[in-house]
């Protein structure tokens, strides 16, 4: 069972590009990064997945006339916390273009309702901390390059849904024996067959 990461990090990127006004988001993992061609952008990492407690299981049965093997919807359900980097780079010199000045919009917007509303809960996500702010500035090229870089975690459910087949009966089968050797009646009801 996972969480939905697609749209996990879809609303992440969408939540990040939307506050802060940058022009490219990419997750380290699935993106292709072009350097060269940007002047700022911004960079997620997914850095731990970690369980909450033990995942929840029901059964349901399945409407109608399904298959066999598929007459039960095993719905398994269980609560994440998703840490992510959050960086932002820029080669821009203007105040108003640093990785700090964006990467401080994005921690002030996690503040807000609406943009929790907006961004997140459509995809169940809830922020639960926000780490320290790191400023991690370097000179490339006799260049000054700013990059900022923060650690957020978040709140999120993992869901599975999966066809299964229900147990329609069960036979109990008994070797014990009684003091005399004699074996004892493989039946529930033992009021039936009252031991000696």
């Amino acid at each position: 069972m996972t969480i939905d990461y697609v749209g996990f990090e879809d609303a992440l990127q969408a939540w990040l590009l939307g506050v802060t006004g940058l022009p490219k988001v990419f997750w380290e993992e699935r993106d292709r990064i072009n350097e060269a061609e940007l002047r700022y952008w911004g960079l997620l990492n997914v850095l731990s997945d970690v369980n909450l407690g033990v995942d929840d299981v029901r059964y349901t049965p399945v409407a109608g006339a399904p298959p066999p093997g598929e007459d039960m919807d095993e719905q398994v359900a269980g609560q994440r916390l998703v840490t992510v980097s959050v960086r932002v780079k820029s080669r821009s010199q203007q105040a108003d273009q640093t990785a700090r000045y964006f990467l401080s919009k994005a921690r002030t917007s996690l503040g807000s309702p609406l943009v929790r509303e907006q961004y997140l809960q459509p995809f169940q996500i809830a922020v639960v901390r926000m780490a320290a702010f790191a400023n991690l500035d370097f000179t490339e090229q006799r260049r000054r390059v700013s990059l900022s870089s923060m650690d957020v975690t978040f709140h999120t459910v993992a869901e599975r849904v999966a066809q299964t087949t229900y147990i329609e009966t069960v036979e109990v089968t008994s070797s014990y024996k009684d003091a005399e050797g004699n074996p004892i009646p493989s039946s529930l009801q033992l009021d039936d067959t009252p031991l000696p």
